[in-house]
């Protein structure tokens, strides 16, 4: 197929890095040979090495400083999040060419190790089966996504993988047994061990005897294990050790982070790469923790430690991470010692009796103090605790497609004397995100102004909130884009 196709132009030494994560993610030409880029010079790059990719340009979507619609830097970085490459962005440059990249019909040799492994299944089927289909080998493969995604030991396929009516006539004619082999071919192809079927993480539970329940567990209901064994189904919100412990667990790393999580009962999302990032270096991060005595953050849904793992690496003394989900919490606690970083977790009957001078909260060495409960009761356990650790500086409000429920306990945990900032997550249409950004920082000062008469400032008013920047993360669903608003507060405190 002719197009014009991306290039990576790449450090020699960065070149395994690069090779791998294209091949785990089925983009890399592998026709081509990787070699010396002798038409690019930078400074920035020594001894440039020209890695081919699969991926397209689309026609008719780019121009000069864009990729597909995209600034070229805002292309390149999310094409690095996608392959997590995103820490080598300065030494890497994109490089755009016309090649012919062949479709298995056209040259007999498939690139992508997951459609080589179905081929090679496919190929071992009677050919009368096919025929009484009506269908051929290659039309299954033109039917069937090129896309994956790998996090070891599991393989996570799309869920329209096997949609398409040619595989749906496929499937009604063979035996669970035949797929069973197929499952099998392609794990042993691309050194697996499970392999599921993914699916959106739904807004409302259909395990709860309620039809319209909302999903705040943020449970993956629709994930449909293939192949491999996934643990023991168990009561999802009271699970023993005993369940963590014959559970299945999967891990990825990111920017250098290991994160851990059992698929049939949390969820992961590759596509925050970018934000965690951007936390690592976030000058407002990073001025609170060069302050004298340190700094505090408060992750008000911390999930398996998403964002809260990037206030750790970035160096914040304390992070408390509040959490409904037990597996989440379990995630949590395995993604911090693998990370090294100590924890501690409470749960209700423990915060009874809070002191400020509790010992788990002084000791350094636990980085992070998780609360198995909801962030309704952030709010007091602050005030009990708050002498016991650094003054919170930044306020993490990660659910969507909204995390308006949060934003009043935001407000109330800030630091009271120095303030602090508030980042807050929000599913925002597109054409809206200006004028909807700006009404969430209105909604913010709303809630300052209510705020005890203790905190009234100069001429009666509070503090203030001021909208200091709108990161557009990744496009949620079409015309809709999940954004990341930092909001500043600034108080005004009078002095007594």
């Amino acid at each position: 197929m002719a197009g014009t196709y991306i290039s990576l132009v790449v450090p020699k030494q960065s070149v395994k890095n690069v090779k791998t994560a294209l091949e785990l993610h089925g983009k890399l030409d592998k026709r081509e040979k990787i070699g010396p880029s002798p038409t690019f010079h930078s400074d920035d790059i020594k001894e440039p090495m020209l890695v081919p990719t699969t991926v397209n340009i689309m026609a008719g979507h780019s121009a000069p400083g864009l990729i597909n619609g995209l600034p070229i830097d805002e292309y390149k970085k999310q094409l690095l999040a996608e392959l997590g490459l995103e820490s080598l962005f300065d030494s890497i440059s994109i490089h755009a060419s016309p090649r012919a990249i062949l479709c298995a019909t056209e040259s007999g040799i498939e690139t992508n190790p997951f459609t080589k492994a179905v081929r090679a299944y496919l190929s071992a089927l009677p050919s009368e089966l096919l025929s009484i289909v009506g269908t051929t080998i290659d039309v299954l493969l033109e039917r069937l996504p090129t896309t994956y995604s790998i996090y070891p030991p599991m393989l996570l396929l799309p869920a329209h993988v096997f949609s398409a009516p040619d595989w749906q006539k496929l499937f009604s004619s063979t035996t669970a047994e035949q797929w069973g082999v197929l499952y099998q071919t392609v794990a042993t192809a691309m050194s697996v061990t499970h392999i599921a079927i993914n699916a959106s993480i739904p807004l409302l539970s259909r395990h709860s005897e309620q039809s319209n329940s909302e999903n705040i567990l943020r449970s993956p209901t629709n994930l449909t294990p293939l192949y491999g064994d996934f643990g023991p189904i168990c009561n999802a919100s009271l699970p023993s050790s005993e369940d963590f412990a014959s559970a299945f667990w999967v891990s990825a790393k990111q920017n250098g982070i290991t994160q851990f999580w059992a698929p049939r009962y949390t969820m992961f999302s590759r596509g925050n790469i970018t934000e965690k990032a951007r936390l690592l270096q976030l000058p407002s991060i990073v001025e609170s923790v060069e302050e004298e005595g340190g700094c505090t953050a408060v992750d008000l849904y911390a999930g398996i430690g998403y964002f809260v793992f990037s206030y750790a690496k970035a160096g914040v003394s304390k992070i408390l991470c509040f959490e409904l989900n037990p597996w989440s919490v379990e995630g949590l606690r395995r993604g911090a010692e693998a990370n090294g970083w100590g924890i501690e977790i409470f749960n209700e009957e423990d915060v009874k009796d809070f002191k400020p001078t509790f010992t788990q909260l002084k000791d350094p060495e636990k980085k992070l103090l998780v609360f198995q409960m909801s962030n309704e009761a952030a709010g007091s356990i602050l005030q009990r605790i708050s002498g016991a650790i650094p003054p919170v500086r930044h306020v993490n409000c990660g659910l969507l497609p909204s995390s308006k429920g949060s934003w009043a306990t935001a407000v109330k945990v800030l630091d009271p004397e120095i303030g602090g900032w508030i980042h807050v997550h929000e599913n925002l249409a597109i054409k809206d995100i200006e004028t909807k950004s700006e009404e969430i920082a209105d909604e913010m000062q709303e809630l300052l102004n209510a705020m005890p008469e203790a905190h009234v400032g100069e001429k009666g008013r509070k503090s203030i909130a001021i909208l200091e920047h709108v990161e557009r993360v990744k496009t949620f669903a079409p015309g809709v884009m999940h954004c990341v608003l930092d909001i500043h507060v600034m108080p005004f405190i009078t002095k007594r």
